[in-house]
C-alpha cells in the first residue's frame, strides 16, 4: 500500500502534528462554537426583520458581553478595546456572511485568523503591549468601520 507524503511527511505526521493541532483548536476552542449560534442561527433570523446594520449592532453588543468574564484579568484599557474590537468586527463577519450567500466558512476563517494574534503572543510575549499590538487593533477597527458603514449602506 502506497504512503501520502508532502514534502517529506507522511500524512500520520500531518494529521498528527503541531500544526494540525493548532488548526483544530483554533476552530473548536472559540469560533466554531460561537459562529455556529451567532451567525450561523442568530444573524440570519434577526436579517429577516431588521437590516445587516441593525443585526450587527445587536450580535456585536451580545459578542462582546460575551466575553466579559474571560477579560476581568486584564488591564481596563485591553478590556474596552478587546470589547470594541468585538463589536467592530460583527460587522466584518455580517459582511462576510452576506457576501459568501450566508456561509460560515470565510467567517470561521477570519475569526480563526484574528484569534490566532493570541497564539502569536504566546510565541512572542514580547509584542504584548507593543506598537505591533496597538497597529493590528487599530487597522482591524478601521477595516470594521468602514465595513460597518458599507453594511449599513446596503439594502436589507
Amino acid at each position: 500500500m502506497g504512503s501520502f507524503v508532502v514534502n517529506g511527511r507522511t500524512l500520520t505526521t500531518i494529521l498528527f502534528s503541531a500544526e494540525a493541532g493548532l488548526l483544530v483548536t483554533l476552530f473548536l476552542r472559540g469560533p466554531m462554537g460561537e459562529e455556529l449560534g451567532l451567525r450561523g442561527f442568530a444573524l440570519p433570523r434577526l436579517q429577516t426583520r431588521m437590516s445587516p446594520f441593525k443585526a450587527s449592532v445587536i450580535i456585536g453588543i451580545f459578542w462582546a458581553a460575551w466575553h466579559i468574564p474571560v477579560l476581568l484579568n486584564r488591564d481596563p484599557v485591553s478590556i474596552v478595546a478587546f470589547l470594541l474590537l468585538a463589536f467592530v468586527l460583527s460587522f466584518i463577519f455580517t459582511w462576510l456572511f452576506n457576501g459568501s450567500g450566508g456561509s460560515l466558512l470565510p467567517v470561521l476563517l477570519f475569526h480563526t485568523l484574528q484569534n490566532s494574534e493570541e497564539v502569536f503572543e504566546q510565541i512572542f510575549p514580547g509584542l504584548v503591549g507593543t506598537d505591533w499590538e496597538l497597529i493590528s487593533t487599530l487597522a482591524l477597527l478601521v477595516v470594521g468601520i468602514v465595513v460597518g458603514v458599507i453594511v449599513r449602506r446596503q439594502k436589507g
